[in-house]
């Protein structure tokens, strides 16, 4: 499954089964801990490139940030660019946790 250029709904994420999905929450630490997603991975936008190597690319990747745009949409790319399926989230975390 690739989906470039487009942003994945919640609903979309939650039908895939979990075993074929991660979601990455991109945002900084205190950002995170202000609220997030329950079972995502947290990486940082900034430390997101270090990390490909731990992941496999037959998973699709949903990056997360707040409201779904600027970093979340540069991570997917990133990971895009690196050969992995990626999307990035609708809404961000907080449409996630709001809906």
């Amino acid at each position: 499954m690739s989906i470039e250029n487009e942003c994945i709904s919640k609903e979309e994420v939650l039908n895939i089964p979990a075993s074929e999905v991660i979601i990455i929450d991109v945002r900084s630490i205190e950002e995170y801990n202000e609220g997030h997603i329950k079972n995502v991975l947290h990486i940082p936008l900034a430390n997101l490139a270090s990390k490909l190597e731990i992941f496999e690319k037959n998973k699709l990747f949903v990056t997360a940030c707040g409201k779904g745009g600027g970093r979340s949409i540069e991570s997917a790319k990133l990971l895009m660019q690196n050969g992995f399926n990626a999307a990035w989230l609708c809404g961000g975390s907080i449409g996630w946790l709001n809906s």
